[in-house]
């Protein structure tokens, strides 16, 4: 629930435009999402490289240049 709550303040900051708090935001999701992670036995730097080593799956080019915004 704490990463949930994250990602909304994430949000939010991002709608008002504060680079300084969306910074801070993204640094509470990562850790939130590090710790989760961490606690469910995951190895999220070794599943990232797994799924994006060579950039995004569908369009392979780093950063994505997708038409639609990717689910998953």
């Amino acid at each position: 629930m704490w990463f949930t709550e994250e990602v909304g303040e994430l949000a939010s900051a991002l709608l008002r435009g504060d680079p300084e708090q969306v910074g801070e935001e993204f640094g509470d999701v990562l850790a939130w999402l590090c710790t989760l992670a961490s606690i469910a036995g995951i190895d999220l730097e070794q599943v990232a490289v797994d799924k994006y080593a060579q950039g995004c799956p569908k369009c392979h080019h780093i950063p994505c240049q997708c038409p639609e915004p990717r689910s998953g």
